[in-house]
C-alpha cells in the first residue's frame, strides 16, 4: 500500500460518536496521525459554521470541506481556498423545482449558515435531540420561503429538502427536474433528506483540491464515511473506509469496513490500515 499522507473524514456517523462529540479514541488517533506527519481533514455535508467548531476542538487540520464538497475553508481564519456555488438567478428556480417532491422543509446552505424554512410556516424553537449544537447554531430560520430566498440567493452552495414520504424518494426524478435548470449533483445522506449541489459539487472534487494543496496523489489519501453522499469521496481516494453503520451501498464499494462510529470505528480503521505493521 502507498504511504497515507492525508485522511479525509465525514463527521456525522463517522468521526462523531453523537451530536458534535467525537469518540475519545478518535481524538487520540488524530494526535497520533499528526505526530507521524499525516493530515486529518473534516469533509462534511454540514455548512461551514457547523464544521469549524468541531475542527478546532478536535484538533483536526485547519482546512475543512463543507456542504458536501462545495467549499474548502480554513476553520481558524475563514480563508476560502475553493468555493462552488449556484448562480444567484438559478436558486429560486431550483427551490421551486424541489418543492414538487412533497417536502416539509427547504433549506439553502452557504458560508453564512443554513437558511431553513418549514413548509407549514412554523419555526422549530427547540433543537432536535439528535442534532449537534454547532449545527443548530448555524441555522437561520424563516417563516416565509420568499424571505429565505432573498437572504440566501447569493450564498447558495447547497439546496436541501426533507421528505414527507421518504419511501417514495427518487433521486433520478430530482436530478432530472434540477438539471433542466442548471447542471447539478443530487445525493442523499439518508432516506429522509435530499441535497442538491452545483455541478462537480461532490466530496471527491473537494478532497482533490485538498490533495493538490498538500501534494498528495489519490493513493496517498484515505477517506472515511457512512452516507451515500460519501460515495464519490471513497471511490476517489486510494483507500476508502465505510463505517459499520454505513449505507450498504457504501460498504459495497469500500476497501475496508470498520466498526460503528459509536464504537470508535474511525480510530480502529486508521490503526489497522495505517499503523499496524509499521
Amino acid at each position: 500500500m502507498q504511504q497515507i499522507r492525508l485522511i479525509t473524514t465525514d463527521l456525522d456517523g463517522t468521526f462523531l460518536a453523537y451530536g458534535d462529540t467525537p469518540h475519545p479514541d478518535n481524538i487520540k488517533m488524530v494526535e497520533k496521525c499528526h505526530a507521524h506527519g499525516i493530515r486529518v481533514c473534516a469533509c462534511s455535508g454540514r455548512p461551514f459554521l457547523a464544521v469549524r467548531g468541531i475542527v478546532q476542538r478536535a484538533g483536526l487540520d485547519a482546512f475543512c470541506v463543507s456542504n458536501n464538497g462545495t467549499s474548502v475553508v480554513n476553520a481558524y481564519t475563514g480563508e476560502i481556498r475553493y468555493r462552488n456555488r449556484f448562480a444567484p438567478d438559478t436558486v429560486r428556480q431550483l427551490v421551486q423545482a424541489c418543492r414538487q417532491f412533497d417536502c416539509w422543509t427547504m433549506d439553502v446552505a452557504g458560508q453564512r449558515g443554513m437558511y431553513v424554512c418549514r413548509m407549514d410556516g412554523q419555526i422549530q424553537s427547540q433543537k432536535p435531540e439528535r442534532m449537534g449544537q454547532d449545527e443548530w447554531d448555524s441555522m437561520i430560520h424563516f417563516t416565509s420561503l420568499e424571505q429565505m430566498l432573498q437572504a440566501a440567493e447569493d450564498d447558495a452552495e447547497r439546496i436541501g429538502f426533507g421528505l414527507n414520504h421518504p419511501e417514495n424518494m427518487c433521486l433520478d426524478a430530482v436530478s432530472q427536474a434540477c438539471n433542466a435548470i442548471t447542471p447539478v449533483e443530487v445525493t442523499s445522506t439518508d432516506l429522509r433528506f435530499v441535497e442538491v449541489t452545483p455541478a462537480y459539487g461532490t466530496k471527491a472534487e473537494a478532497i482533490s483540491v485538498l490533495a493538490g494543496m498538500y501534494g498528495c496523489k489519490p493513493e496517498n489519501v484515505l477517506a472515511l464515511g457512512d452516507g451515500f453522499n460519501d460515495l464519490h469521496m471513497l471511490l476517489w481516494a486510494g483507500t476508502g473506509v465505510a463505517m459499520g453503520n454505513a449505507d450498504d451501498r457504501l460498504k459495497a464499494v469500500a476497501d475496508y469496513v470498520t466498526i460503528k462510529n459509536s464504537e470508535g470505528g474511525f480510530a480502529q480503521a486508521i490503526e489497522r490500515i495505517v499503523f499496524e505493521g509499521r
